[in-house]
């Protein structure tokens, strides 16, 4: 049952490059693990951990990133749509970290096409007026209906340039003006955001080898995985990063991230650049970090993982 209810989702995987073959076939699996969980209750309680965990992976990873990807999330059978919103409507009902989670990846779904909002306001844990995303739907169906995304003002529109490869730069984020910084926070390394430049990082291009910043020598790794990868070829519209704090705390230290709880959150502890460590700048000057498919978002002058929102940057070099 599990391998034909993904095939619909799957197709014939003959899907764009980065989030398209890659993307289509994780939302594939994720789906028939879910299928796989709702089978019986038995099955549910053994595997819906693991499921949530591959469903939200595989759209992550195909929500926004190609044409093709997304088709994939609209595509998705009627019967199969029922099911995976039955399954979040009983995974948010387990505990409040489960219950974030849920809201983040219902909102994407949304998001995807009418019919999954139809069916995600059918459900009464999820839509109904005490709903998880009863909020969020309404936003949907209003812009759905003519309202349109939030403007977004001229200047910030403008996309700002990507870093070089090994250049030495401060982030901003472009509405807040406010800096990424890594700083202590009880006696630990934590990125926040600080009204003045703080944190300065370099930048290395995925692909181009160890940065040889003076000072920084021996600091620096890059894992086998990253170097070896098959996407590990620059692309000049929209290349993979990574950045190197040079600083301390955690000098030579990569931004990154890693799991508190079950949820993704941006850290700076590592100083191999591996996957959990690459980020993708993108045409509209934000950041994804590809392992998760999250964005870098800013919000009240914090800085997280989001998967529904994401910033706009600009890179300031070093004076």
């Amino acid at each position: 049952m599990s391998s034909s209810s993904s095939a619909g989702a799957a197709g014939d995987g003959s899907h764009g490059a980065d989030g398209g073959v890659g993307g289509v076939q994780t939302l594939s699996e994720g789906i028939a693990a879910v299928m796989s969980a709702m089978s019986s209750e038995v099955s549910f309680t053994n595997e819906n951990e693991v499921a949530f965990a591959q469903l939200r992976r595989g759209c992550f990873h195909c929500a926004g990133r190609s044409p093709e990807a997304s088709e994939a999330l609209r595509q998705v059978p009627r019967e199969q749509q029922a099911a995976i919103v039955a399954f979040l409507a009983r995974r948010s009902q387990l505990r409040p970290s489960a219950a974030r989670r849920v809201q983040e990846l219902g909102l994407i779904l949304a998001k995807s096409s009418p019919a999954w909002s139809e069916l995600l306001a059918a459900s009464a844990e999820l839509g109904g007026p005490q709903g998880l995303l009863a909020a969020g739907l309404q936003v949907v169906h209003s812009r759905r209906a003519g309202g349109g995304p939030r403007r977004v003002p001229e200047e910030l529109a403008r996309p700002a340039p990507s870093p070089g490869h090994e250049a030495r730069v401060f982030l901003r984020e472009r509405r807040s003006q406010w800096y990424l910084s890594v700083a202590k926070v009880n006696n630990a390394a934590c990125c926040i955001m600080t009204e003045r430049a703080a944190s300065l990082f370099i930048c290395h291009w995925l692909g181009r080898g160890p940065s040889l910043v003076e000072g920084m020598q021996g600091f620096l790794e890059v894992s086998e995985d990253a170097e070896q990868s098959t996407e590990a070829k620059p692309r000049l519209d929209s290349p993979d990063l990574g950045f190197a704090h040079e600083g301390e705390p955690a000098l030579g230290c990569f931004l990154g991230s890693r799991r508190n709880w079950g949820d993704v959150e941006l850290c700076c502890t590592s100083r191999k650049f591996s996957k959990r460590e690459c980020f993708r700048w993108g045409a509209d000057a934000s950041l994804q970090h590809r392992h998760s498919g999250l964005w870098l978002w800013v919000d009240k002058n914090e800085v997280t993982l989001s998967g529904e929102e994401k910033s706009t940057w600009e890179v300031l070099p070093a004076i």
